[in-house]
């Protein structure tokens, strides 16, 4: 089962969609773009995206670098705090990955494969998928949506990963990682990065985390 998180939008993400929403008004003319098409190139649908326009929802660097792409801008044009990465483009590769079920079960892994396209660099082993039956992390996930999600080991999360985190008392939740301080690392609100829920200790967790690395 999942935890439902309480969406707030900081007013510092609410400038942050100003911007996309002026980028998005003096572009969309000359790239011949509708809400839909956008929203098909992100994987998400029209109205997720709307959300994210208009400040309902915030966004996250990864959101913010695939719309500039999409718009031929500089992310930065858009949030001013996001720091371009130089690093070359991922190389993908096709994989037959396990099914896990849904969010909101035991997550064990079922005789049920999806192919899917991933990073060649990426560990097939650690790879699986698993299946949104809820919708509390609307709009950011819809019901439906296949998440490919790669097991890690909670030493080696870095501050932005998103994450599954599977708790050992057999809750499941979908967050966001947060400054790590001596051994707890902060758990963040997933569609409220400022807002924390929680530590996890990464030397002694007695339950798994997965990093969501993609959608199927």
């Amino acid at each position: 089962m999942a935890r439902n998180p309480t969406n707030r939008v900081s007013p510092e993400k609410k400038a942050v969609a100003e911007r996309l929403r002026q980028v998005w008004l003096r572009k969309k003319g000359d790239l011949g773009l509708t809400q839909t098409q956008i929203a098909e190139k992100l994987d998400m649908s029209q109205s997720a995206f709307s959300q994210y326009l208009h400040g309902y929802v915030p966004t996250n660097t990864d959101l913010i670098v695939r719309i500039a792409s999409i718009m031929d801008v500089d992310p930065r044009d858009i949030d001013p705090s996001v720091v371009v990465s130089s690093a070359p483009r991922l190389t993908l590769a096709s994989r037959t990955l396990a099914l896990r079920g849904g969010l909101m079960g035991d997550l064990k892994r079922t005789e049920q494969t999806m192919e899917v396209a991933v990073n060649r660099e990426l560990p097939t082993d650690q790879l699986s998928i698993v299946v949104m039956d809820t919708d509390h992390y609307a709009p950011r996930y819809f019901i439906g949506e296949h998440l490919i999600i790669q097991l890690v080991k909670p030493i080696n999360i870095n501050e932005g990963d998103e994450l599954l985190v599977q708790w050992p008392d057999g809750i499941n939740e979908l967050l966001r990682a947060g400054q790590r301080v001596a051994d707890q690392h902060e758990m963040m609100d997933l569609l409220n990065p400022s807002r924390q829920l929680g530590s996890l200790q990464v030397l002694r967790f007695e339950g798994n985390v997965f990093k969501v690395v993609g959608r199927a």
